[in-house]
C-alpha cells in the first residue's frame, strides 16, 4: 500500500534528483577538507624535519670538534713531553716516553672516527694534520740525547707545520657548527611560530568548507522543497481537474438536458456530483488544514467520540467502500472534524493504492485507542516508511506522471500528534497497516477489548 507521498510497490519510486548533486557536494567538500589537512600536515612535517635535521647537523658538527679537540689534547701532550726531555735530557728519551705513546695512540684513534665522520672535502686537510703530527712525533723519536741546535728549530718548525692545519680544522669546524647554530635557531623559530599559524590555517580553512558545505545545503534543500512546491501545485492542480471537469460536465448536462434524463439516471448523477464535491472538498480540506499547522493556526477541540459512528461517517463520504470490513468499538478523545480527516486520507489511501481487501480495526490497546486501517496491497519499502509522511515528496509512476497531492498522510501524522496521538505504517502478516494511536477519553462509556484481530497478532492485523 503507497499514499499520496508513497509508491506502489512495484509502479512507484520516489524521485530526488538533487541528492546524487547534494552527495557530490558533500565529497567535494570532505575532499578539500582531507586535501587542506595533508598539506598542512606535510607543512609540519617539512617543519619537524629541518628542526630534526640542523639539530642532527649540530650534534655531527659537535662530535666533529669534540674528536678535533682530543687530538689537540694529544699534539699538546707530545709537545709538553718533547720540551720537558730538552730541558731535561734525564728524562726518557721520546722515543720511550710512555707519554708520548698514548698520545700518539689517541691521536690515530680519534683521527680514525674523525674520518668516518667528515665530508670527502676535509679528508685531505685530516690527512695533511695526520701527516705533520707523525712527522713530527718520528722526527723527536729519532733526535740525540744532545741536540743540536738545528734539530731543535727543526723540531719546532715542524711542530708549527702541525700546528696550522689543526687552526684550519678547527676555523672551519667552529664556522660549521656556528652555521648549524644559527639554522636551528630559524627552525626553531619557524616550529614555534609556524606550527601554531599552519594549526590555525587549518581550522579556517575547516571551518570555512563546512560552513560553504552547510550553506550550499541549505541552498539545494532550498531549491530541492521549491521544486517540490511546484511540482506539488502541479498535482493540485491535476487533483482538482480531475472531480471539477465531472463535476462541470454533469452540471452542464443536468442544465442543458434535465428533461432527457430519466429519474434514475438524475439520481445517479447527483450521487457522482455529490462524491466528486466531497473530493475536491478534501483535497481543499488538506490544504487548508497544511496551512494552518505550518502557521501553528489551527484550533483543535477535543471530544469523546465514538469510534464506529465516525468510521462509518466517513466510509460514507469516501465512495467506493464495499470491501471494506469495520472492526471496531469503543470511544477516542479526538477533534470530530480532524478526526475524520485523519479516517478519510486513511482510507482513501488504501482504497487508491491497496490491495482488494481492506479493513479499518479499532479498540483500547496499551491505555490508548489503536485504529487500524489495512489492506492487502504490496509494501512500501523499508527506506521509505519515513518519507511517505513528509510533505511535498515528488511520487512518480514509471511514465513520470504524478500520482497524488502529496499531503495526505503528512497532514493525517500531524493532526494525530496535535491530539496528543502518532501515526506510523507498517507491513506485517501479509498485510500494509497505517497505525493511529488516539487518547482516551477521561471517563469513557466504558473500555472494549482489542478486538480479536488485534489480540492474536499484537500490534498485527
Amino acid at each position: 500500500m503507497a499514499n499520496a507521498n508513497s509508491q506502489n510497490a512495484d509502479d512507484k519510486r520516489v524521485v530526488d534528483v538533487k541528492e546524487p548533486t547534494r552527495r557530490s557536494l558533500n565529497s567535494a567538500a570532505e575532499l578539500i577538507v582531507a586535501l587542506a589537512l595533508v598539506l598542512i600536515a606535510v607543512g609540519l612535517i617539512v617543519v619537524l624535519a629541518a628542526n630534526l635535521g640542523t639539530s642532527a647537523d649540530i650534534r655531527k658538527e659537535s662530535q666533529e670538534s669534540h674528536l678535533l679537540a682530543e687530538m689537540q689534547i694529544a699534539l699538546t701532550v707530545v709537545e709538553e713531553a718533547i720540551a720537558a726531555w730538552q730541558v731535561d735530557p734525564t728524562r726518557p728519551h721520546p722515543s720511550a716516553d710512555p707519554e708520548i705513546a698514548t698520545a700518539v695512540s689517541q691521536f690515530d684513534e680519534r683521527r680514525a672516527e674523525l674520518a668516518a665522520l667528515v665530508d670527502s672535502d676535509e679528508i685531505p686537510v685530516i690527512d695533511g694534520f695526520s701527516d705533520a703530527f707523525n712527522t713530527y712525533v718520528q722526527t723527536a723519536m729519532g733526535a740525540s740525547a744532545a741536540a743540536e741546535p738545528s734539530e731543535v728549530q727543526t723540531l719546532i718548525a715542524l711542530d708549527l707545520a702541525a700546528r696550522r692545519p689543526l687552526l684550519d680544522l678547527l676555523e672551519e669546524e667552529n664556522d660549521h657548527l656556528l652555521e648549524s647554530v644559527e639554522a636551528d635557531r630559524r627552525a626553531e623559530q619557524w616550529l614555534r611560530w609556524g606550527s601554531p599559524i599552519l594549526l590555525i590555517i587549518a581550522l579556517l580553512v575547516v571551518t570555512f568548507v563546512f560552513r560553504l558545505r552547510d550553506r550550499a545545503r541549505q541552498l539545494f534543500d532550498q531549491r530541492r522543497i521549491n521544486e517540490a512546491q511546484t511540482e506539488f501545485i502541479g498535482s493540485v492542480s491535476h487533483e482538482l481537474r480531475t472531480p471539477l471537469t465531472s463535476v462541470v460536465a454533469y452540471a452542464h448536462e443536468l442544465r442543458d438536458r434535465f428533461e432527457d434524463f430519466s429519474p434514475a439516471e438524475i439520481g445517479e448523477m447527483v450521487q457522482a456530483l455529490v462524491q466528486e464535491s466531497d473530493e475536491v472538498s478534501a483535497i481543499v480540506d488538506d490544504l487548508l488544514v497544511a496551512a494552518r499547522i505550518e502557521t501553528e493556526n489551527l484550533v483543535i477541540r477535543p471530544e469523546a467520540l465514538d469510534l464506529r459512528e465516525e468510521i462509518r461517517h466517513v466510509l460514507a463520504t469516501v465512495g467506493d467502500v464495499a470491501n471494506v470490513a469495520i472492526d471496531a468499538e469503543g470511544h477516542v478523545l479526538a477533534d470530530r472534524g480532524r478526526l475524520r480527516q485523519i479516517l478519510r486520507n486513511l482510507v482513501s489511501n488504501a482504497v487508491r493504492y491497496g490491495g482488494d481487501r481492506i479493513r479499518v480495526v479499532g479498540g483500547v490497546h496499551g491505555g490508548e485507542m489503536l485504529i487500524v486501517v489495512a489492506d492487502s496491497g504490496p509494501p512500501v519499502p523499508i527506506e521509505l516508511h519515513g518519507e511517505i509522511f513528509e510533505p511535498f515528496n515528488s511520487v512518480s509512476d514509471d511514465d513520470g506522471a504524478s500520482t497524488s497531492v502529496g499531503l495526505g498522510l503528512a497532514v493525517s501524522r500531524n493532526l494525530a500528534t496535535l491530539m496528543g496521538g502518532s501515526l506510523w505504517y507498517s507491513h506485517e502478516d501479509g498485510w500494509s497497516r497505517l497505525n493511529l494511536r488516539l487518547p482516551l477519553p477521561p471517563s469513557p462509556n466504558g473500555k472494549p477489548k482489542l478486538p480479536e484481530s488485534l489480540q492474536t497478532a499484537g500490534p498485527g492485523v
